[in-house]
């Protein structure tokens, strides 16, 4: 990845890093912290519901949460109508949380940091690039 790339976890990003090991947690936490790494309240909120006991490593942490502006929201429109159903319609926890990070990320070009699973599905979303947790680690080394 080229130098100054920007990175947003969707749920199972969070998931990754609040499961991962004391090296990598704080290459992330760094991240986090410089804001390399942008986190958005849909997904930290729907992370803490449906990962109660994995959030409270994160949960701990003062880690700024971006609210979804109107330009996000008109993004994740567009795409929504453009990928004809990449996406079920639901997230992991019902509010399409995915959806809503595939719009931020393609408004704001950030690289979403997730699972190997919904990164074939946001590569299948025009504009949009992927990584797994691994993966984003490994930019580091």
């Amino acid at each position: 990845m080229p130098d100054g790339t920007a990175f947003t976890f969707d749920v199972k990003g969070l998931l990754a890093w609040s499961t991962s090991s004391g090296n990598q947690f704080a290459v992330a936490q760094e991240d986090v912290a410089s804001g390399k790494v942008r986190i958005f309240a849909a997904a930290y909120n729907e992370f803490c519901e449906v990962y109660e006991d994995e959030s409270v490593t994160i949960a701990g942490l003062k880690v700024k949460r971006e609210q979804l502006t109107e330009e996000h929201r008109t993004s994740i429109i567009a795409i929504a109508d453009r990928a004809k159903a990449t996406f079920g319609r639901k997230g992991p926890n019902d509010s399409a949380v995915d959806w809503k990070i595939a719009g931020v990320a393609s408004c704001e070009k950030l690289v979403v940091v997730t699972d190997e699973s919904r990164k074939r599905r946001y590569l299948n979303v025009d504009g949009i690039k992927a990584v797994t947790f691994e993966e984003y680690i490994s930019t580091h080394e």
